[in-house]
């Protein structure tokens, strides 16, 4: 009964996080959506092809009582929530010239078992053909090896909460699969986290 009630908290927190994803998703479809009925001349079609310039988010932060983050300017916070499951849910996109990253928080409970006690952990500790795992004082980062969405995951156990940072490339993400990019963006969420 306990297994399966959490499982169900456990799916419940993926099932808002894909909402969530998903709510995103439709949104930049709307907004990028070119206005029915527009014809577009030759001419402004050549001026359209030219790189644009997007204006930088300025710098934000994100805070709550769980943790802080002083975001640096290209990170925009969206706000959180508490789905079934979790103490606090929170996704973060950084627009750039290849598409969106989607940076998705979660603060749960760490179960009395540990980290090693965590599905999601163990689903990708376990899996050694599709994820890399490293150490970043005393946080455990995982990078998906084949390339799919670019997936950076970091496991930070602080105390009694764990914190699940994960790094993934939007649809149509000219950069796609670059795990570089994803990295740098999660170290920089690492350096700049401070735990309340």
């Amino acid at each position: 009964m306990r297994i399966t009630q959490h499982l169900r908290r456990r799916w419940a927190w993926w099932l808002a996080v894909l909402v969530v994803l998903v709510a995103v998703i439709w949104v930049d479809r709307i907004l990028t959506a070119p206005a029915v009925g527009h014809t577009e001349t030759p001419q402004l079609k050549v001026a359209q092809t030219a790189p644009k310039t997007q204006a930088v988010p300025p710098a934000s932060r994100a805070a709550n009582q769980y943790y802080q983050l002083a975001l640096p300017p290209g990170y925009t916070p969206q706000a959180s929530t508490q789905p079934s499951g979790l103490l606090l849910a929170q996704t973060i996109l950084k627009p750039g010239a290849q598409g969106t990253l989607i940076i998705n928080i979660g603060v749960s409970r760490l179960s009395a078992g540990g980290l090693a006690a965590n599905s999601s952990y163990k689903l990708r500790a376990n899996d050694t053909q599709t994820y890399a795992a490293s150490e970043l004082d005393g946080v455990t980062v995982f990078t998906r090896l084949d390339g799919m969405n670019g997936e950076v995951v970091a496991f930070w156990p602080h105390g009694s909460e764990l914190a699940t940072i994960s790094v993934t490339d939007g649809v149509g993400n000219a950069g796609s699969g670059d795990v570089a990019t994803d990295r740098a963006s999660l170290d920089t969420l690492l350096k700049l986290w401070q735990w309340r």
